[in-house]
């Protein structure tokens, strides 16, 4: 996988201090995850394109709980993380039984995947990125 996000080649934060919703402006501004409307296999497998495209830049996937993060059911009970993979033809497997299951990426592949969660739990605001000091390696 390519090391440098575009948006930071040319010296532009992944996020911005403010920004309400970082993670849907990146999938509209970011050329790698665009997918165009009417295409052919986001028709067919739904989130399953996009997962496609996290697979091709060397992210392992796997299906979740539609909206949520535990692994989908149709994983079965256990494995949960294990099952992820690049695999194409297992991921258009997966989408194709649920068109609308979330993505899970697996931490720690490819590597140098960092994963900084920024929950909000009741009233209590999670970690500020623009102040949290995060070292990019």
């Amino acid at each position: 996988m390519n090391g440098d996000h575009p948006r930071l080649a040319r010296g532009i934060p992944l996020v911005s201090p403010g920004d309400s919703q970082p993670a849907a402006r990146l999938m509209t501004e970011c050329p790698h995850l665009h997918i165009p409307a009417g295409d052919p296999e986001a028709d067919r497998i739904g989130l399953g394109a996009v997962a496609l495209r996290y697979a091709s830049l060397g992210f392992c996937v796997l299906p979740a709980a539609r909206g949520g993060k535990r692994p989908h059911k149709m994983l079965g009970g256990s494995g949960g993380v294990h099952h992820a993979t690049t695999d194409p033809e297992r991921i258009r497997a997966w989408w194709r039984q649920d068109r609308a299951a979330s993505i899970a990426v697996a931490c720690g592949t490819p590597p140098g995947l960092c994963v900084l969660d920024l929950d909000v739990k009741g009233e209590q605001a999670g970690a500020d990125p623009a102040t949290t000091g995060v070292v990019r390696a």
